[in-house]
């Protein structure tokens, strides 16, 4: 069973995750390039997410071996697109 503050950080993540992917999508390259504002808040965004998903207790992740946790390992594509696009050197929502 997940831990309570697991359940908790996970729900935050597709949260925050929502929310920079909507942001993303609303937005040009340009104006990402520009606006330093938005590029501040997606960074924010995908900071907490990180940071969330480090506190998550090793006994999820062992519940859920499907899902990539490991920064160091490229070969595992995620496999929601604005993740892939982050780990691409693109700006999110771009591919």
């Amino acid at each position: 069973m997940m831990q309570p503050k697991d359940h908790t950080r996970l729900k935050h993540m597709m949260e925050y995750a929502e929310e920079a992917k909507n942001l993303a999508m609303e937005t040009t390259r340009e104006k990402l390039a520009t606006d330093r504002k938005l590029e501040l808040a997606l960074t924010r965004l995908v900071e907490i997410i990180g940071e969330a998903a480090g506190r998550v207790s090793t006994q999820t992740r062992e519940q859920y071996p499907d899902i990539p946790v490991d920064r160091n390992d490229r070969s595992q594509k995620p496999a929601d697109p604005w993740l892939r696009c982050s780990r691409s050197g693109y700006p999110l929502g771009y591919s």
